[in-house]
């Protein structure tokens, strides 16, 4: 379910099915949703999930998850606003969706699953990057915790933080997080940093199994790699 400001995401999932669903905003703002059948070898026309965006549709690309029994969830937003979040009305079907109450405030939300959980890992108003996690019966995302601070924004270099990969793997929830050193159009990201959840263990640790507790930053986080352009432009 990997998503950010600029990418439409897609999620695999087989059930009845074997699909790959995908979720994107198109020019006029409308949130759309279609999927690829593996069998038939075929695209689906696409569904509109949502009506004319308003808000501010530059951050309001959204992300998609599959839950594991098989009800599509996608949310998205603005910049700094209440998400808004959309729930397949059945299972593995995109021609008709509920509208749910909104989880958080913020921006940029990533969506995880793991043993009956649903996580949104996203970024709050005070640049920290929070996630809450709805654990009630299926379909799950009704009731959500409250939100934890993962990564605390004056622990990291830069300007801003930026959730930009989030994926569960069976055993671990693995995110990556962009610092942004400052909000100028040549701006560098500082880093790339990475840390995961260890879903057995229950506990947040760097990549050699190093246990860290959350709220975290750049020293108790793995740096993947340094001193990258903003948009593909690196300033001289």
């Amino acid at each position: 379910s990997t998503r950010d400001e600029w990418n439409p995401c897609a999620f695999y999932y087989e059930g009845t099915y074997n699909r790959t669903y995908f979720s994107w905003i198109d020019y006029d703002g409308y949130i759309q949703c279609a999927y690829y059948d593996h069998d038939s070898n075929t695209t689906s026309s696409s569904v509109t999930v949502d009506t004319a965006y308003t808000g501010d549709r530059q951050h309001a690309n959204p992300s998609l998850i599959v839950d594991g029994s098989g009800y599509i969830h996608v949310m998205y937003g603005g910049h700094s606003t209440a998400m808004d979040y959309k729930r397949s009305s059945n299972t593995e079907d995109i021609s008709s969706w509920s509208t749910m109450s909104s989880p958080c405030t913020g921006t940029y939300p990533n969506l995880a699953f793991e043993n009956g959980n649903l996580w949104v890992i996203y970024r709050d108003n005070s640049y920290d990057i929070e996630y809450k996690v709805a654990s009630d019966a299926s379909p799950v995302g009704d009731s959500w915790s409250a939100a934890t601070t993962l990564v605390s924004a004056g622990s990291m270099p830069g300007y801003a933080e930026y959730p930009t990969y989030v994926q569960n793997d069976g055993s671990y929830i693995h995110v990556l997080v962009d610092d942004r050193i400052s909000n100028t159009p040549d701006s560098r990201f500082g880093g790339v940093y990475y840390t995961r959840y260890d879903i057995v263990g229950d506990n947040w640790e760097l990549a050699d199994g190093t246990v860290k507790s959350p709220p975290l930053g750049s020293s108790s986080m793995d740096l993947v790699c340094g001193d990258i352009p903003y948009r593909g432009f690196h300033p001289s």
